[in-house]
């Protein structure tokens, strides 16, 4: 396996990069992604993990500010992390979980966020935040308001010099990831 990681801008996606990240998301994940390269909202960054011309393995990274306790936080949101069936077990997700949480480090986010399963994501650093969360509730294409309730998959790593609080409310600013 000779495998490379590239990064491509989300406004430079090929029509044919974005159809093969749809459907590798579409065989990693069970429903919700339709003929799309993204679950709820487009991202800001793609990093495409290739053994040779094969998509083997996808991370999407976001970059906005949160809200938490009145302060405005910078972070880079991880989503739609994903490896091919033919590809899984050799490291690839490792590969870019820590190529992303690098991204993160030199950039001016505190800290990376990421909706996922603890037992898994726990061994690169990151932890359950307990907070309740307010975001945008976007499910299938449309707008249905703003929802306000904790998540037990919301994940976070610190990445900069602010420590996280576990209390009060977390306002995404926007949709989940």
């Amino acid at each position: 396996m000779t495998l490379t990681v590239e990064t491509i801008n989300e406004l430079d996606l090929t029509p044919q990069a974005d159809a093969e990240i749809a459907a590798l998301l579409m065989d990693a994940f069970d429903a919700g992604f339709g003929e799309r390269s993204f679950y709820r909202q487009r991202h800001h960054l793609r990093l495409l993990a290739r053994d040779g011309e094969v998509l083997a393995g996808h991370v999407a990274l976001l970059y906005r500010v949160v809200q938490a306790n009145g302060v405005l936080i910078p972070i880079i949101g991880l989503a739609e992390v994903a490896t091919a069936d033919t590809h899984r077990g050799q490291g690839i997700a490792r590969k870019l979980v820590t190529r992303s949480l690098d991204i993160a480090k030199r950039s001016q986010a505190q800290f990376a966020l990421l909706f996922g399963d603890p037992n898994h994501y726990s061994r690169y650093g990151f932890r359950v935040a307990p907070n309740p969360l307010r975001h945008l509730d976007l499910w299938d294409g449309k707008s249905r308001g703003i929802k306000t309730a904790p998540d037990s998959e919301f994940m976070v790593a610190q990445t900069g010099d602010q420590v996280w609080i576990d209390e009060g409310e977390v306002d995404l600013m926007g949709h989940v990831f």
